[in-house]
């Protein structure tokens, strides 16, 4: 039985931890097909840990889905200003995919961002990633220009997409 729950991030870190090697994995691939850039994954791995106090309360919070105890999926949500949130590390397990999963995972988040008090939410996205724009853009997030709290390095801009949607 699916359950998507609210998660301390440091409680749950390695399972956290492994859904991100997943993530980073999947799309170290996907990127270096479509663009031939190869990044240091180790690199980025070692720094992940560092990073998850920012998806913990009050600023933040992480969310897992599970599958019969089996964590199968996550997403974050950091805040960049009191009105302005950032979704990362949105991740799913493939086999996962196409079932209206992720769509549950990003309407929940969605939804606790908007009780969070926060007016809009970001996110950026490799654009070979077909799936996932089209989900993002099903939800209504728009284009918008890139924003500096991204992690995107500024020479990559030209093949990410750049999104926001406004909370109610």
């Amino acid at each position: 039985m699916l359950k998507i729950l609210t998660v301390n991030p440091q409680k749950y870190q390695d399972s956290i931890l492994k859904l991100f090697e997943e993530y980073l994995r999947f799309n170290q691939k996907v990127i270096a097909e479509c663009l031939n850039i190869h990044f240091d994954l180790n690199a980025i791995l070692k720094q992940e840990p560092k990073k998850l106090s920012q998806f913990s309360p009050p600023t933040g919070f992480f969310l897992c889905v599970q599958d019969n105890l089996k964590m199968i999926g996550c997403a974050g949500l950091r805040s960049l200003t009191p009105q302005i949130s950032e979704i990362k590390r949105v991740y799913l397990k493939p086999e996962y995919r196409r079932q209206g999963v992720g769509r549950l995972l990003l309407k929940t988040l969605l939804e606790k961002a908007t009780k969070s008090g926060f007016k809009r939410v970001r996110l950026d996205c490799f654009q070979g990633l077909i799936a996932a724009k089209n989900l993002y853009k099903n939800l209504g997030f728009q284009d918008i220009q890139p924003y500096l709290e991204s992690e995107i390095p500024r020479e990559y801009h030209q093949h990410w997409l750049f999104l926001e949607k406004q909370l109610h």
